[in-house]
């Protein structure tokens, strides 16, 4: 699958930025500082998101994120979520 570039906006405190994935992941997000990292996620097309479980080292990485997800039953719709700027956000899902 071709590489796909994300569009964060401010919400708030965080800059946010929604997706439908058809498959498992990798998502490269680049930020001005290491802060806060959230991913939710919702497998109906409308309703609320839930939180998703993040490997400790990602609730509060660096200023790079370069890390492979799976969310095991798809189409599934998630929020990434970030409390530093991103200032370049891509995602790859496997063939």
């Amino acid at each position: 699958m071709a590489l796909r570039n994300l569009n964060f906006t401010l919400q708030g405190d965080r800059y946010v930025a929604e997706e439908t994935v058809n498959a498992d992941y990798a998502l490269h997000l680049e930020r001005k500082e290491s802060g806060g990292f959230y991913i939710s996620q919702r497998s109906s097309d409308e309703g609320t998101f839930v939180s998703c479980p993040l490997p400790s080292t990602l609730y509060n990485p660096g200023q790079f994120i370069d890390w492979c997800f799976g969310h095991g039953v798809y189409p599934m719709h998630i929020r990434i979520e970030s409390m530093s700027e991103v200032t370049k956000g891509t995602i790859r899902e496997a063939e």
